[in-house]
């Protein structure tokens, strides 16, 4: 664990500002208590009695911190350009807002409705993403938004499984399990509080056993009781090695699988189709290692599985989408999970885990190119029906088609087939958006705005608009962990110069354009908003009000206000689906008998 920064001199009392802030360097959402007195540099302190790290932390609440109290990188003023090749200048907000919401507006009155996109770059919260998904999609008439490299692998699995989005289990299983299985990711790295929890909980029980497959011996692996080395990209095949030994054993929750799951027949016909000799080549796994985790699940011992909502992201070496191999492992955990009927109860269940960003709840703010807030569906009808008339938009506003999500936008974009893309947030990962594909794709836009807090992007050279957006410490917002567990984060510091709240910045320019029902007089205002909207869905978050989370953080669902929040889920044994029964999901198995 890292050591938080210290004060290094005493300040008195009335010159320091305290706030509880949360960490967005990844889907744990650390907690710490943060001070800052005349200088910018936080003293931060994680709370030993505070969920969810209970005064554990990272290097990069340190890092991220360090991040805000620079000044001289920092974007302070809006600023734009009238012309390609132009310098950029300095402009006031309604200079830049106006131009921006005019080029929108010549866009889609010359190339259509569908001409202009938004994409998040990560570290957005809540309440601004819902507000970019609210102006696009009720108000201009744009289902493309989405996030760049994002978890729709998670929020398509958890939904497909269980009807809904959202891990079904909390981070107090870890505390009940007694197999714990890592597949395709370095938790010791992406997330060093989780892992250290697991160890902790290792050395108060010495029965709990660690199991990873990786295709690399990561630090995790290393502190492992079972490891198991993958080739690249077979990771999935080894669960379903798995899997099939323990069926063929007999191990399978047969109550749990009658009653309370659909789809284990076609499940089970195509495991047992499964050529074992030709996977465990390819795999390059001796099949004693298949038997070693075979050995400590077959027991019914409580199985707690992890993975990442971006697998294989880091394995250059590997072929295919990281995206695709998210969800072949992670609909291969989920089955095995199902099949084992370990699901619902302490202990148990499984987590897709974003690895480098704290992100919001896309199915609940409605972010991603067929989603609506509130878990709903642009191909619905009646779903776009109610929200329009919420928003007070004509009928037919939302349109029926999904819109381009982050791919499908940039080849768009290198195609000039989009006029207008709006970026807004920090790249998670610089990577994807230095690739030339990326800068090409951008240099194609007939206009772009960039919403950030980096002056030195180097995204900056293709903006038209370059828009100053307040940093973590900077303002007041929430988010989403993978436990479901709703945290606020209150603003420490004050934005440099005229820098603003990304909240503010989509509210304002929808004002621009002349749309009703955008003006707020704090970010309370439009959480209140969103969360109106989740109620009575799979995601109802319409008991946890602004003035619920200054408080200790309470998990979704939340339907009313004297609701304690839910931290596990299907206790009851009945799921989301419209069936009520958890699915077991289709594999991709590409050698069978």
């Amino acid at each position: 664990m890292t050591t938080l920064h210290a004060a290094h001199v005493a300040l008195p009392v009335s010159a320091l500002r305290e706030a509880t802030v949360v960490c967005p360097g990844c889907s744990t959402g650390c907690r710490v208590s943060a001070t800052v007195g005349d200088g910018r540099m936080p003293l931060l302190a994680a709370d030993s009695a505070a969920a969810p790290n209970f005064g554990r932390t990272c290097d990069r609440v340190n890092q991220l911190s360090e991040k805000a109290g620079r000044l001289w990188d920092r974007l302070r003023f809006p600023m734009m350009r009238r012309h390609r090749g132009d310098d950029l200048g300095r402009v006031s907000w309604d200079q830049a807002l106006t131009h921006a919401a005019d080029e929108i507006q010549r866009a889609q009155i010359s190339r259509g409705r569908q001409s202009v996109g938004w994409l998040d770059l990560g570290r957005l919260d809540m309440e601004s993403a819902y507000l970019f998904a609210k102006l696009f999609k009720g108000f201009l008439g744009s289902n493309n938004t989405d996030v760049l490299g994002g978890q729709r692998a998670a929020t398509q699995l958890y939904t497909r499984a269980f009807g809904a989005d959202g891990s079904p289990a909390c981070f107090d299983d870890i505390e009940h399990a007694q197999v714990i299985l890592l597949a395709d990711i370095d938790l010791a790295t992406t997330h060093p509080v989780l892992f250290e929890r697991i160890m902790d909980h290792r050395l108060a029980s010495p029965h709990c056993r660690l199991m990873v497959i990786d295709s690399k011996r990561t630090t995790t692996a290393s502190r492992a009781d079972v490891y198991v080395p993958a080739a690249p990209g077979k990771t999935a095949t080894i669960l379903q090695l798995v899997a099939k030994r323990l069926l063929a054993q007999g191990h399978f929750d047969a109550r749990f699988v009658r009653r309370q799951s659909e789809g284990f027949t076609d499940y089970r016909v195509l495991l047992e189709s499964m050529d074992e000799t030709v996977l465990l080549s390819q795999c390059g796994v001796h099949p004693g290692r298949i038997d070693e985790i075979v050995e400590f699940v077959a027991d019914g011992s409580r199985l707690l599985s992890f993975t990442s909502s971006t697998s294989g992201q880091r394995d250059s070496d590997e072929s295919g989408p990281s995206e695709q191999r998210s969800r072949e492992v992670g609909a291969a955990l989920v089955n095995l999970q199902l099949q084992l009927g370990q699901v619902g109860q302490g202990g148990t269940g499984l987590f897709m885990l974003d690895e480098i960003d704290l992100p919001f709840d896309p199915a609940t703010v409605g972010v991603g190119a067929a989603l609506l807030p509130g878990h709903r569906s642009v191909g619905s009808a009646s779903q776009r029906l109610w929200l329009e008339q919420t928003w007070g938009v004509l009928e037919g506003s939302i349109p029926i088609q999904p819109g381009l999500n982050a791919e499908q936008m940039l080849a768009a974009a290198g195609q000039r087939e989009l006029s207008v893309l709006w970026l807004t947030g920090e790249p998670i990962d610089p990577q994807l958006t230095s690739e030339p594909s990326f800068l090409e794709a951008l240099a194609a836009v007939d206009f772009v705005i960039l919403q950030t807090s980096d002056a030195g992007s180097p995204l900056a050279q293709h903006a038209d608009v370059l828009l100053p957006s307040a940093h973590w410490l900077e303002t007041t917002g929430t988010t989403v962990n993978a436990e479901r567990r709703v945290l606020r984060s209150h603003r420490l510091l004050d934005p440099p110069g005229e820098a603003k709240p990304d909240w503010w910045v989509a509210a304002r320019t929808a004002e621009f354009m002349g749309f009703a029902g955008f003006h707020y007089d704090h970010v309370g205002e439009v959480w209140n908003e969103l969360i109106s909207l989740t109620a009575d869905t799979v995601c109802d978050y319409s008991g946890l009000r602004d003035e619920r989370l200054g408080g200790e953080p309470m998990h979704w669902p939340c339907p009313h206000r004297h609701h304690p929040g839910l931290a596990r889920r299907y206790a009851s044994g009945r799921f989301l689906t419209p069936s009520g029964r958890a699915r077991f999901l289709p594999m991709n198995i590409s050698h069978a008998g």
